[in-house]
Formats: C-alpha cells, sequence, structure tokens
C-alpha cells in the first residue's frame, strides 16, 4: 500500500479526485455562496472566468503528467529536467 501512494498513477488518480471535489465546491459556490451577495453578471461571469482557467491548467498538469511529462508537477526546488552544474556539465534529477 505505501508503494501505490508513492507512484505516478496514485499521484494522478488522487489529483485527479481532488479536481472533481474542487469543482463540486465551485459549482455550490455559484448556486449558494455567490448569489446573497449581489454580485452582478460581469463579476459572476470574471469569477467564472477565474475558476475555469485554474480548473483547466490543473487539467492541463494532469495530462501532461500522464504523457510522461514532468513539467505539470511540482518539485521541491521549482526545477524539472536537468540542471546544470558551476562545471557547466549537465546533470539529471
Amino acid at each position: 500500500m505505501k508503494n501505490w501512494f508513492t507512484s505516478l498513477n496514485s499521484a494522478l488518480a488522487l489529483s485527479f479526485c481532488a479536481v472533481l471535489a474542487f469543482l463540486w465546491s465551485v459549482l455550490l459556490d455559484m448556486g449558494l455562496v455567490y448569489p446573497p451577495f449581489g454580485l452582478n453578471m460581469l463579476q459572476t461571469g470574471l469569477a467564472a472566468l477565474i475558476f475555469t482557467a485554474l480548473i483547466g491548467l490543473w487539467l492541463w498538469a494532469l495530462a501532461a503528467a500522464m504523457r510522461g511529462s514532468r513539467h505539470g508537477l511540482i518539485n521541491d526546488s521549482g526545477k524539472c529536467g536537468k540542471q546544470r552544474t558551476s562545471e557547466g556539465k549537465k546533470t539529471t534529477r
């Protein structure tokens, strides 16, 4: 079980579940939280656009990770792929 939680497939599955939960909370916010504030159509549309962009970027990162690319994943240093050392040699992570 420990190996499953540290695998790429589990990271993708758990992240997809998180996207669905976030999408559900956005729909609940749009239907139940925003109307009492009396937001006009422009403000509601702007909020919907921001949420759509966030979910779209999240799904893009998931799709990139499913293809094997690490550019959609966040690592500890913020850099992906090969790095150059002070001597100019390429190293891989």
